[in-house]
């Protein structure tokens, strides 16, 4: 059993090895286990404002993936490589969990690892999965080549990650990308040690991996039951068009959409996030 690293409140800190590397998870609450693996620019501790709504009904794990938090570092990131260590760190650590949950970037490693492991979980349960639209393909492709070019330029990751790292920029995204109602407190409670954290190779392959991902061609065949959860309000990716166009193709699929949110929804609607998740994993037993 992983020793334990640091205490922060109810929350315990512990590391296991996974194929050779470090990864940090923490540890809280009691009953069937739960596995939380964070977006983008963040760490575990995005999941914080969800915890308390949850922890009395589970044991919840909340993961940082390689080279995001106090996790160890790989030589190259992608979606399909953070599966392997996820997938493998739950069969480790886990067992067998309820649910898996990501959230946006997360969530494409938790949908991966459903594909790698399929019998790691019964359920999936993805906030914020970024279904590409048209205007959004075309995002992500000028950020896929975006992010291939600063990689490939002397300094350019390291000058990103100072940009993405500063207040002013993870204020300007949550206001005008991010959230539905801009919020300072939640942005530098839960926002900002993950962005420090992050290993800037990790931050710029990952987010190129994201954009070549097409997790809507994923959930066509999904053999798992998966839950989608959006802010009504999201931005980046539409619950409408995940219902229209994605839904309708697996019956294995289900939608629900929190009103007054947008992306970052269970950190701006944890309360009503985590009754969607216990409403689900209630229908599924």
């Amino acid at each position: 059993f992983p020793s334990v690293e640091s205490e922060s409140g109810n929350f315990q800190s512990y590391k296991a090895q996974i194929n050779s590397l470090d990864i940090k998870y923490v540890k809280t609450g009691q009953g069937p286990s739960l596995i939380f693996v964070h977006g983008w620019a963040n760490n575990w501790e995005g999941w914080i404002p969800i915890v308390k709504y949850l922890k009395g009904d589970y044991t919840l794990y909340l993961v940082d993936l390689p080279g995001f938090g106090d996790s160890g570092n790989l030589p190259e990131y992608s979606v399909e490589i953070a599966s392997q260590y996820l997938g493998n760190f739950i069969k480790t650590v886990v067992g067998k969990p309820v649910s898996v949950v990501g959230l946006s970037m997360g969530s494409l490693v938790v949908a991966q690892t459903g594909l790698d492991f399929p019998n790691l979980t019964d359920c999936i349960i993805l906030t914020g999965p970024v279904i590409k639209t048209g205007n959004l393909s075309l995002a992500a492709s000028t950020l896929k080549y975006s992010l291939w070019f600063l990689k490939n330029f002397s300094y350019g990751e390291t000058a990103l990650k100072k940009i993405i790292e500063t207040r002013i920029t993870a204020y300007a995204l949550s206001k005008y990308m991010n959230m539905y109602k801009f919020n300072r407190f939640l942005v530098d409670t839960y926002g900002m040690i993950g962005k420090k954290k992050m290993r800037k190779e990790a931050f710029t392959q990952m987010g190129i991996s994201v954009a070549s991902y097409d997790l809507n061609k994923v959930l066509e065949n999904y053999k798992i039951k998966t839950l989608l959860i959006y802010g009504r309000e999201d931005k980046i990716s539409s619950p409408d068009f995940a219902r229209s166009n994605v839904l309708p193709k697996n019956h294995l699929l289900s939608c629900v959409d929190i009103p007054e949110a947008g992306h970052v929804v269970p950190m701006e609607k944890p309360q009503e996030v985590a009754l969607a998740i216990k409403e689900f994993l209630t229908s599924i037993k």
